[in-house]
């Protein structure tokens, strides 16, 4: 089994399983029909409360590494990357500003992964989209 593993602005491929849990699941987009909140609900190791530009996203471990809890006011939400620009933490802004015929794959990247890429910014992980060519 192959699987390739996002790192910084390249990817590298390994045979080992393990790699997946320590950087993350990536999902491929085959149908762009189906929305962004859909897709994000297929990553390992991410919550999603609620449907459509309202929902609220978290990758597990974020919480209990900083103390949160849904609802306590801490935002926790993952950093948002397209083709390796940042763009911000908003769900809502991220999903209506996509075109989902154009996104390739989806990758969740785990909160100590993403911070040793993208510094504090990536202390409750990230979502990185990679946009077709």
């Amino acid at each position: 089994m192959c699987i390739a593993v996002a790192v910084g602005c390249g990817t590298s491929e390994n045979g080992n399983e393990r790699e997946t849990v320590r950087y993350g699941t990536t999902v491929m987009i085959e149908n762009p029909e189906i929305s962004l909140d859909q897709y994000v609900r297929r990553l390992s190791g991410v919550s999603v409360h609620g449907s459509g530009s309202g929902a609220e996203v978290r990758v597990s471990g974020a919480e209990t590494y900083w103390g949160g809890r849904w609802g306590e006011g801490l935002d926790s939400s993952p950093m948002y990357i397209k083709d390796g620009v940042r763009i911000g933490r908003n769900f809502s802004q991220v999903y209506n500003m996509l075109d989902m015929t154009r996104v390739e794959s989806i990758q969740m990247l785990r909160p100590p992964r993403a911070t040793q890429l993208y510094g504090s910014d990536g202390g409750f992980g990230a979502i990185v989209i990679n946009m077709r060519k």
